[in-house]
């Protein structure tokens, strides 16, 4: 079975690195980003109550980082997307193109398996038949149609909005998926180059810098694409793309996500296969003045298994990543909640860890003040919960 490949990145460097004019710019107050498997082959359906959902009071946590008492469970299930709402941080999830958030759910719901994006306090949702919406406080509108996948990324720089999709045309050997992005005059761009067939697409923003992350699959090669732009007169203005990561046929990039950090190289946080023996996360830290091809740093897992959800955003200045993994090397081994820190070098450090009875398909991954908040999408519906973790390091 071919695995499918997670990238997430977290930190560009577009103001600190050598060589680099532009100026630095804050991360926004809590940059989100997450980013979901396909759900196991035979979910159950929206639980019927609450009652049957895990809570974290009842599982143990060891490491710096420790689990407070969650709030209470939901009968929910799907991707979520947190959002900052008047100060609150709060979570949605995608019921067909419409948000929901959580707290309000009180009847059960299964939502689909792609999330929401966030930019600012607006969420941008795609339904199923590929039109996607613009929901904030003072309402909601369509936006656009045609597109590919309900797996969409928006973005906020200044005042003004970026979204990203994917649509689908038919070439020489079949359908091929493009990348395009809508701009603040409404406009939309194709982003992708010509021939470079993309699975999923990203945006991370410094400032009023704007950066397409792009994951493709360029003839018998999967790649990794990054595309500087920013706005211009209030037009998207588009410099060329720039492969940084080539993986091999036997694997495919799908969903990247990213955050930025203050300062530091652009890091890559991605979830594939090492070799034919060997699974786990990976880092990769990118020069991006240079762009150029890097090695990752790996955190092997104890074996390799098709659902590989994790999250990654800013906390305290630093990239912190939850993720799902094995606990033993055994096929049918329970899955562990860990979260950590991916230090200035790349490596993968834990911070705190729990057994997840809950068997999450999709993670999301916040800060908020001094902790930080994870949403989990198990096999039994959903869980927020907050883990303290003090000071990063």
């Amino acid at each position: 079975m071919r695995r499918a490949v997670q990238i997430v990145f977290i930190s560009l460097c577009l103001g600190g690195c050598k060589r680099n004019t532009a100026a630095d710019a804050s991360p926004p107050p809590a940059a989100v980003s997450s980013f979901t498997r396909t759900p196991a082959s035979t979910p159950p359906g929206a639980p019927t109550s609450s009652a049957a959902v895990p809570t974290v009071s009842n599982a143990r946590t060891k490491g710096r980082c420790r689990a407070r008492v969650p709030d209470e469970p939901r009968p929910i299930r799907g991707a979520g997307v947190f959002v900052t709402r008047e100060g609150k941080i709060r979570v949605a999830v995608n019921d067909d193109g419409v948000p929901r958030f959580v707290d309000s759910v009180t009847a059960a719901l299964k939502a689909i398996k792609s999330p929401c994006a966030a930019a600012g306090e607006a969420l941008y949702c795609a339904s199923k038949k590929g039109i996607i919406s613009r929901y904030d406080s003072k309402g909601s509108a369509p936006i656009l149609e045609g597109a590919a996948s309900s797996l969409i990324a928006a973005a906020r720089t200044g005042d003004v909005d970026v979204v990203a999709y994917l649509r689908a045309k038919e070439g020489p050997s079949g359908v091929i998926r493009e990348a395009w992005a809508r701009g603040p005059d409404g406009l939309s761009v194709k982003i992708s180059d010509d021939g470079a067939g993309a699975t999923a697409v990203d945006i991370v923003t410094s400032g009023d810098r704007i950066v397409f992350v792009m994951a493709e699959a360029r003839g018998s090669l999967a790649t990794l694409t990054i595309r500087p732009s920013s706005i211009k007169d209030g037009h998207l203005a588009l410099a060329p793309a720039n492969v940084v990561f080539a993986g091999g046929g036997g694997d495919y990039l799908l969903e990247p996500r990213g955050v930025v950090l203050p300062t530091g190289p652009l890091v890559v946080a991605t979830v594939l296969p090492q070799d034919l023996h060997t699974f786990g996360s990976a880092s990769f830290l990118v020069d991006m003045q240079r762009l150029t091809n890097v090695e990752p740093v790996w955190s092997p897992y104890p074996h390799g298994f098709d659902d590989a959800p994790f999250a990654v955003t800013l906390h305290q200045g630093a990239a912190w990543m939850v993720r799902s993994r094995p606990t033993t090397a055994e096929s049918q081994s329970p899955m562990m909640l860990e979260l950590g820190q991916i230090d200035p070098t790349g490596q993968f450090v834990t911070a705190g860890e729990r057994m997840a009875p809950e068997n999450p398909t999709h993670l999301a991954l916040a800060s908020d003040r001094d902790a930080l908040v994870i949403y989990v999408d198990g096999d039994k519906g959903g869980l927020r919960e907050r883990w303290a973790c003090g000071q990063a390091r």
